[in-house]
């Protein structure tokens, strides 16, 4: 980097860094590219990664930290915000509109599990950054199965299509759901648990449709736990039919078409 800030003849920006001097990190910048950078007369911005600042709890604390040292080494006018993950207490689980990427604050954060499920959830929404078309969603006015089926259905095309292209992602994702069913925020049905004939067959849908590429033999046992428990209700022909119909996913490519196979699939209910 500092060769190509030497031969550039516009300026030069690190969107999200972090100090090494603080936290030494392969990810992280020197102070002498820090100089560099600021020399270009851009602004630096500063990332809040746990990982790349050597705190996986994300404390508040640490990034400010990170900031005051790249403020007295450059100046505060170069130094800005890189944040394009946020972590909100509002939100129950991971969400992006396309830009940002939404995190919930998962509790107990700080051992190396709940690093590895961040990454995961991080690189599963950052694929539907990066495919899904958001200008599909918001003009949609399926009913509420429609929707919910449609994006699951995104879940598993985006998910086979980014391995393609980033297999370190599909690395991560398959990792976090190792956590996941470690830690049991990801099983089977729960006899203690009702839930409803529309949950049932999203999780047959899910675990189904995702086990071929994650080669994870749990989520085939719980995909067959939930299709046994949901036949008892709307009888073995059914679910035949619509998982026949569900497995088309592997023709899909594009958000339209996840939609048009979720249409499919709720006419058969």
């Amino acid at each position: 980097s500092l060769d190509a800030m030497a031969l550039a003849t516009q300026p030069c920006v690190f969107t999200h860094s972090i100090v090494d001097a603080r936290a030494p990190h392969s990810r992280n910048l020197s102070d002498q590219q820090f100089r560099a950078c600021a020399k270009t007369g851009v602004m630096i911005g500063m990332s809040g990664a746990g990982e790349y600042m050597g705190d996986l709890s994300c404390a508040s604390q640490t990034l400010l930290r990170h900031i005051d040292y790249v403020v007295q080494l450059v100046g505060p006018q170069h130094v800005g915000l890189g944040l394009d993950v946020v972590f909100d207490h509002r939100m129950k689980t991971a969400a992006t509109d396309g830009q940002k990427i939404f995190l919930p604050i998962i509790s107990n954060l700080g051992t190396e599990d709940h690093a590895v499920l961040i990454y995961g959830l991080v690189d599963h929404e950052a694929m539907h950054c990066r495919f899904t078309d958001f200008s599909v969603l918001k003009a949609s006015e399926d009913a509420a199965i429609v929707k919910v089926l449609a994006n699951l259905f995104e879940d598993v095309w985006g998910e086979r299509e980014q391995a393609t292209i980033y297999p370190g992602c599909a690395r991560n994702i398959r990792k976090s759901m190792e956590v996941m069913i470690e830690l049991k925020m990801y099983q089977g049905p729960d006899p203690s648990q009702p839930e409803s004939p529309a949950n049932m067959l999203v999780n047959i849908f899910i675990n189904g449709l995702l086990a071929p590429h994650y080669d994870l033999p749990q989520l085939l046992q719980f995909t067959e736990s939930y299709r046994v428990t949901f036949e008892g209700l709307v009888g073995p022909d059914l679910v035949e039919k619509v998982w026949v119909t569900a497995c088309k996913i592997d023709d899909v490519r594009s958000t339209e078409k996840a939609f048009a196979l979720a249409l499919e699939v709720s006419a058969l209910l």
